[in-house]
């Protein structure tokens, strides 16, 4: 069976951390030849999204595609509300809520922070520039600013 796979697309989208996951999942192959992931994008609504770099891109599902995802990935971002104040739209933190398996790149853990889904558990690491800004991102929560693991690193 095929392990389905979401990116989620958010406005101000760094665009390799977009790019990457497709790249790397759709290169894994059975010794057979068949494709072990499926790589989907999805966006609130199935908006457009624009990137930093200047350039936007359409995800070919809204939200909706989470609930048949074994897992979701969040890309990082590079602007937006997620980085200024820790704030995402209650839609999106709804969606994200109780999935089987999330995982960010880079800055994504801004959006998880902000989801509610790192509460009680060490922040991923990130850079020095980054770690102060996410702990704020956590508001009251308790967020060390060291640790010493990661999913991604910025």
């Amino acid at each position: 069976m095929v392990h389905r796979i979401a990116v989620l697309v958010l406005d101000h989208f760094a665009p390799l951390d977009l790019g990457v996951p497709g790249q790397v999942f759709h290169a894994a192959r059975t010794p057979s030849g068949e494709r072990l992931y499926e790589v989907v994008t999805c966006s609130e609504g199935r908006m457009p999204v624009r990137c930093e770099a200047g350039y936007t891109v359409l995800p070919d599902h809204d939200l909706d595609v989470l609930d048949t995802a074994d897992t979701v990935v969040v890309p990082g971002v590079h602007g937006g509300a997620v980085l200024r104040d820790g704030t995402i739209s209650g839609t999106l933190r709804a969606a994200l809520q109780g999935r089987p398996r999330v995982m960010s790149i880079c800055t994504g853990s801004f959006v998880l922070a902000a989801a509610g889904l790192l509460d009680g558990l060490r922040p991923p690491r990130t850079g020095p520039r980054r770690r102060a800004s996410l702990a704020s991102s956590r508001g009251s929560r308790s967020t060390p600013t060291s640790c010493s693991w990661t999913t991604a690193t910025c």
